[in-house]
């Protein structure tokens, strides 16, 4: 970092630098060839940066490390380390709240025994979304070029709240979900059945994934609650 590298954000007064933000990015697209670093990609990308600066500082006041020097690829592996450590530290305080119910199983095995094939469409413009939903209720053409296929696939090929949320939708039912700071217009294209083993066979499986999924909610509502009461600065160009 020079003297003159420009700063593009702080979290709790920690900056972070525009070389940062190049070089994750320029590490995003070595990951992802076909990237494209649009204002949304940036955004984004500058959006997971502050939440990591936010979880390590919530690590160090919580003690579960010393801040000392650093050259850049022993502090990003100690950064990682550290994340690690806290992420342990939250799953142990969330313990009581990791029950699993047996309409909690019921729930997963009905719909592992399904497959759902989804068109999304990803914005933070919520009202744009809610027009594109009103012209295809009224069976109005619109544009798909910016939509991504996902599918099909099963109830437990999926990781995210937002097509958890949209697995109980009918075939071709449309819902705007929001996930912040994005929105989600989701539509289920198809709608498939799929073998499953015995329930009792699978129990122990669903009930392991339905805590995994509940810690996953838990880091992430604490992280959202951390970001809210956080001073964020984003320093414009």
């Amino acid at each position: 970092m020079s003297k003159t590298d420009k700063v593009v954000a702080y979290a709790n007064k920690e900056p972070i630098f525009a070389s940062d933000l190049k070089r994750s990015l320029a590490l995003k697209a070595q990951q992802d060839p076909l990237l494209v670093t649009t204002p949304d990609v940036r955004q984004e990308q500058l959006d997971i940066m502050i939440d990591r600066k936010l979880i390590i500082q919530e690590a160090l006041q919580l003690g579960l490390a010393r801040q000392d020097s650093f050259v850049e690829t022993i502090k990003t592996f100690w950064e990682q380390t550290l994340i690690r450590e806290l992420i342990d530290f939250k799953k142990k305080e969330f313990q009581n709240y990791l029950y699993v119910t047996d309409n909690e199983v019921n729930k997963y095995y009905e719909n592992l025994g399904k497959r759902l094939t989804f068109k999304v469409l990803k914005s933070r413009n919520k009202q744009e979304l809610e027009d594109i939903s009103d012209k295809i209720k009224e069976s109005q053409p619109v544009e798909t070029a910016n939509w991504d296929t996902l599918g099909p696939v099963g109830y437990d090929d999926i990781t995210s709240d937002v097509l958890y949320e949209a697995f109980e939708l009918p075939e071709g039912g449309i819902k705007i979900i929001e996930e912040a700071p994005y929105y989600y217009l989701v539509m289920v294209v198809r709608k498939e059945e799929a073998l499953r083993q015995p329930l009792e066979t699978l129990r122990p499986q669903i009930e392991q994934q339905i805590r995994v999924i509940k810690e996953q909610r838990l880091f992430d509502e604490w992280l959202k609650n951390e970001r809210k009461n956080a001073k964020v600065k984003l320093i414009k160009e």
